[in-house]
């Protein structure tokens, strides 16, 4: 009995391919299991062995499981069989999104990085106004505290003047009377002069008290204010009183 053998035409009908399709995978096919038989004229016969296996070849190709006829054929030879999955190399298409998803991934990851080092130094900049405002605020509490200060020492500036100022008169009228006294009273020839000495020497003290009061409310030292003038009304009116 004759071995069945299918030609070209036939073997592209049950194949469901072009004959430009077939004369490819013939080719492939060859590479992988030897050369085909052929017919007097040199055409390709196609064994059922062969069309089985190009019927399998072509149709992991088209269902995605290897990336080409020839693939496909090398697996039969090799391994009897074919991948149930896509076993193909990734394409430059697919090499290339990953490559810019990498990218992207890595410009991400930096602009977070960048918007949390943003975050924290705004974060300090606030901190720093609120301090700086608080200081604002010290600063104005100790102006007003100064302006007081100052206020009180123009005020007791103009006391203490008139102090100095009263002093001197005061001087001048205690070394007139102790004059007088020391010269027997000749310096006061009208009758009534001792009344007229005891008059001035009291005028004196009320002015020294007046004097004192004002410099105590001018310079809050009473103390020392009170000693000072105690001192000196001591000094100038012991001996006369």
């Amino acid at each position: 009995m004759a071995e069945l053998v299918y030609s070209p035409r036939q073997a592209a009908d049950a194949l469901g391919v072009s004959g430009a399709a077939l004369r490819r995978a013939s080719a492939e096919y060859e590479t992988a299991f030897g050369d085909l038989k052929r017919d007097a004229r040199g055409g390709r016969q196609f064994t059922p062995e062969a069309v089985d296996r190009l019927r399998l070849a072509f149709a992991a190709v088209h269902a995605g499981r290897v990336a080409s006829v020839e693939v496909a054929l090398t697996m039969l030879r090799d391994e009897g069989g074919l991948p149930a999955q896509l076993d193909r190399p990734t394409s430059r298409a697919n090499e290339a999104e990953t490559l810019a998803r990498a990218v992207a991934g890595e410009i991400v990851t930096e602009l977070r990085g960048d918007l949390q080092a943003v975050r924290e130094e705004n974060l300090a900049l606030r901190l720093e106004l609120a301090a700086l405002r608080e200081a604002q605020g010290q600063v104005l509490e100790l102006r007003d505290v100064l302006k007081g200060m100052i206020a009180g020492m123009s005020g007791q500036a103009d006391a203490l003047r008139e102090v100095n100022r009263r002093l001197d008169h005061l001087s001048g009228v205690i070394v007139a009377e102790r004059v007088r006294e020391e010269m027997g009273g000749h310096l006061w020839p009208v009758r009534g002069a001792t009344t007229v000495s005891a008059d001035v020497r009291e005028a004196v003290r009320d002015e020294v008290e007046g004097l004192r009061v004002r410099l105590h409310a001018a310079a809050p030292a009473p103390a020392l204010g009170r000693g000072l003038f105690a001192r000196m009304w001591a000094a100038a009116w012991g001996k006369g009183r």
